[in-house]
Parts: C-alpha cells; structure tokens; sequence
C-alpha cells in the first residue's frame, strides 16, 4: 500500500511539474510573439520614416549629407567606402592611364617642419608616381586644392622622388556641373565608379 501511495505522489508531482513546464512555455511563447510584433512595427516605423526623408529632399547635397549621416549612425564612412573602392580597384591592375605601376598604398602622410599632407593613394614604379585623391562628391574647390597646393607639395615632402614623373589622379562617387572638365583640362586623370566597376578618364593626362 505505501509503495502505491509514493508512486501516486511521484505520478502527481510529475504531473504538477508538466502543467508548470506547459505554463512556461506559453507564458514564453507569448513573450516571443509580442517581441516579435514589437519588432516588425519598429522597423516598418523605420522604412516609413527613412522613406519620408528621402522623399523630402530635393538637392543632390541634401542627398549625398544624408547618406553620409544614415552611414556614421552605421558606423560607417562614405568617405572611407569610396577610399576603399577606388584602393582595390587600382591595385588590382596598378595602372593609371596606361602607366603601370609596382606598389600601391594609401593614406601616406608626410610632415616636414609645419608643412604636412596626407595622400589617399600612392602608386610608384622605377621612373614615375601617381597620388589620387579620393572624395565622395568632387567640387571644383578640391581640385584647385589638388592642384596648386598637394601636388606642389609633394615635390617638397618627398625629395627623393624629385625626378621622378608625377601624375595626378581625383577619384569620386559622383562630381558636381563642369568639375570633370575642370579635372581633364588640367591634366588630371579622373576617376569614377560606373556600377560595380572603376571608369576612368586619362584623354589629357599629363605629369606633373
């Protein structure tokens, strides 16, 4: 009699133990379907709202500001994603209208007394050198700069390369009105991306 009275507490005790496991588990389940409802109202929430604000803007820098913004909430750079892309797509052939290169690197920095610049890519071979410089949006104000002042300076920051040719290169997501002219007139080779592909414009390009 005792050992049927144990084996109807322990049938009891499992069976309380069970209904507490389903209570659980639905208690659970419940928890997970409201997360996941939370969840998906957040991100419709966030679709509508990214689409309201792209609908708002009109101008091409509004456009290119907040894309950069939505990507330093990221965690990202625009600028250091068109860096990137221009980087692997040069060093995959190391050439620069149809001058071949051995090495290729980038962000060089060099200081000489209170003069200093920074190069977002450096090419050399035995006899020539190429700098390009790499922006999300090219303006005019870039080019000038490129120029007159980072081109001359390099002459003075790395005089072991005095001799040697010097090319110049100005790379872009996109360019405002007549900044591309400006570039090829100047002797600057222009350099853009074109899908998932590098297009790139030497018709007048010279040294330096």
């Amino acid at each position: 009699m005792e050992r049927l009275d144990r084996i109807e507490k322990i049938i009891e005790e499992n069976a309380l133990a069970m209904a507490e496991l389903r209570k659980s588990q639905q208690e659970t389940g419940l928890q997970i379907d409201k997360l996941t409802a939370e969840n998906q109202i957040n991100q419709k929430e966030n679709e509508i709202f990214v689409r309201k604000e792209i609908s708002e803007i009109t101008e091409t820098d509004d456009l290119f500001e907040y894309v950069d913004n939505l990507f330093s909430h990221l965690g990202i750079s625009g600028g250091d994603a068109a860096e990137d892309f221009f980087y692997n797509a040069l060093d995959e052939k190391k050439e620069l209208g149809g001058v071949k290169f051995d090495e290729i690197t980038k962000n060089v920095k060099q200081k000489k007394h209170r003069l200093e610049e920074e190069y977002d890519i450096f090419m050399e071979n035995g006899n020539s050198v190429a700098i390009v410089e790499v922006k999300h949006k090219v303006k005019k104000d870039h080019l000038e700069k490129l120029i007159a002042k980072k081109a001359e300076n390099f002459r003075i920051l790395f005089p072991d390369y005095s001799n040697y040719k010097l090319y110049v290169g100005i790379a872009g997501l996109a360019f405002e009105p007549k900044t591309e002219e400006y570039a090829t007139e100047n002797g600057i080779v222009v350099l853009k991306q074109k899908g998932n592909v590098m297009e790139v414009n030497s018709k007048q390009m010279r040294a330096f």
